[in-house]
């Protein structure tokens, strides 16, 4: 769980020792900067097969590569590409570090924390929607194109099949591990830089310039409640329950359409909700909270190249925007 003995898994005679900032002597904390540098490039190189595999597809079935991207089973797989990269990853730490689920994040939790995740979801998507609609409208003001989402089809049972791949699966995989793996690595070095730590890995992660500020908060916000909980599924709630609301307000339009009164009270009441949730998770909830004791260099270290490429790509992906 996010309280660990980071020292499991670890080859004999190298433990984690606070005062230590080598990276050979934290291997855990290490393995933990591997695992975020080795999901950043599985995801690219998934998803450079997928496009290279969509395009030889098409060429054999005389279509654009455009037109066969819009059949929904290709949409499907492109959300797909991602999650299968992250699930590598997941596979190759668990089986080089031995460790279980209820080592990095799995386990049981008091149920406040489940009603809180719940809560901060409501109090993110609503009250925190216009970092989003802002930034993008700033960026538009300069020329910049917003991406829209290609979404596989939400008509009937689809929508089941969409709430699935787009919220659940990313959900369960992202946090498994940023807010799992991760997180139970880099636990002492205090709560708030694990926080911040970990919203930029989350905004990183993503390479979209549009929601970096929002997937910022958000992800401070997930490591907090995961740490205050001592379980990774407070987490993964609160991420699913986002997702699940921005699909559903997608197929039956129940927020789009909100104007004046009521949704100065919805934001009004999200705003509220967030406020309370992170006052009692920062200051008033002191559970697994902790000080400093560990150096974070031995994580940044190996966590720096994806760091590094995904800010590449959060770049290249800015300026395709640019470029219409």
């Amino acid at each position: 769980m996010i309280g660990m003995d980071t020292n499991k898994g670890a080859p004999a005679g190298a433990q984690n020792k606070g005062q230590n900032h080598s990276l050979f002597e934290q291997p855990r904390k290490a393995a933990s900067g591997i695992v975020y540098s080795g999901a950043v490039a599985a995801m690219l190189i998934f998803s450079l097969v997928y496009a290279v595999t969509l395009a030889l597809v098409a060429q054999a079935l005389g279509m654009t590569t455009a037109q066969l991207q819009q059949i929904d089973v290709c949409r499907y797989i492109s959300y797909l590409v991602s999650d299968a990269a992250f699930l590598a990853v997941i596979a190759a730490f668990v089986k080089i570090y031995k460790e279980g689920p209820k080592q990095f994040g799995f386990c049981a939790f008091r149920p406040r924390y489940a009603v809180l995740a719940l809560l901060l979801a409501f109090g993110t998507l609503f009250s925190l929607n216009w970092v989003n609609t802002g930034l993008a409208a700033l960026l538009e003001r300069f020329g910049y194109t917003v991406p829209a989402a290609d979404l596989p089809s939400l008509e009937g049972a689809g929508f089941f099949g969409v709430l699935f791949v787009v919220a659940l699966l990313p959900a369960f995989f992202e946090e498994t591990l940023l807010r799992g793996i991760v997180l139970s690595g880099i636990k002492d070095c205090g709560t708030v830089a694990v926080c911040l730590l970990s919203g930029l890995l989350f905004a990183v992660l993503h390479m979209n310039p549009v929601q970096t500020v929002y997937q910022f908060i958000c992800g401070c916000l997930f490591a907090l409640i995961a740490v205050r909980s001592g379980s990774v599924i407070p987490s993964m709630i609160a991420h699913f329950a986002n997702n699940a609301v921005i699909l559903l307000d997608a197929k039956f339009l129940f927020f789009t359409n909100l104007s004046g009164a009521p949704l100065y009270i919805l934001c009004a009441l999200s705003a509220a909700a967030l406020l309370a949730v992170l006052a009692w998770l920062a200051f008033f909830d002191k559970s697994n909270a902790r000080k400093k004791e560990g150096a974070v260099k031995p994580f940044l270290v190996p966590a720096a190249v994806g760091l590094a490429v995904g800010a590449l790509v959060w770049a290249v992906n800015l300026a395709a925007g640019f470029g219409g």
